[in-house]
C-alpha cells in the first residue's frame, strides 16, 4: 500500500520486473504514475527536477527530459503488473489528478472499472468484498 510517493513506489515495484512475481495485490494512493505527465499536470512540478541530474528549466522541456521522466515512472513498466490493483484518487486532486490515473490504467486491462465513492473507507470496503 502507498499514498503520494509511497504510491509511486508501489505502482514501481509491482510492475518491476524483480519484484512484480512476489504481490498478491496492491493498493495505490494518489499515486504519482508517470513523472512526464505531471511535468505539466500538477500543481507543484517543483520536486520533479531532483531526478535531472542538469539545472532544470521548466519554460524548454525538451523530448530527452520528457523521456528521462517517463523511463522512471511507473508506467514504463505497467505492463509487467500481475497482481489486483486499487488506485485510490480524489477527482478534485490537484497534486494528483484523475487523468494520470487513467491513462496508466489503459494498459491493465480491457475491463478496467473506475468507479467514484463518497469516501476512501467505502471504496475500499466495495473493492475488497468483489
Amino acid at each position: 500500500e502507498g499514498g503520494s510517493h509511497g504510491g509511486f513506489l508501489t505502482g514501481w515495484l509491482t510492475g518491476h520486473p524483480k519484484y512484480k512475481d512476489i504481490w498478491s495485490a496492491a493498493c495505490l494512493w494518489n499515486a504519482v504514475l508517470n513523472m512526464s505527465y505531471m511535468l505539466a499536470a500538477t500543481d507543484i512540478p517543483i520536486g520533479f527536477p531532483a531526478d535531472v541530474e542538469k539545472e532544470f528549466d521548466f519554460s524548454s522541456i525538451s523530448a530527452e527530459d520528457v523521456a528521462h521522466f517517463y523511463s522512471r515512472s511507473p508506467q514504463s513498466v505497467v505492463n509487467n503488473v500481475k497482481a489486483p490493483s486499487m488506485f485510490i484518487v480524489g477527482d478534485k486532486d490537484l497534486r494528483v489528478p484523475l487523468t494520470n490515473l487513467t491513462i496508466t490504467c489503459i494498459p491493465l486491462s480491457k475491463e478496467v472499472s473506475i468507479q467514484g465513492f463518497t469516501t476512501i473507507q467505502e471504496g475500499v470496503m466495495v473493492w475488497f468484498s468483489s
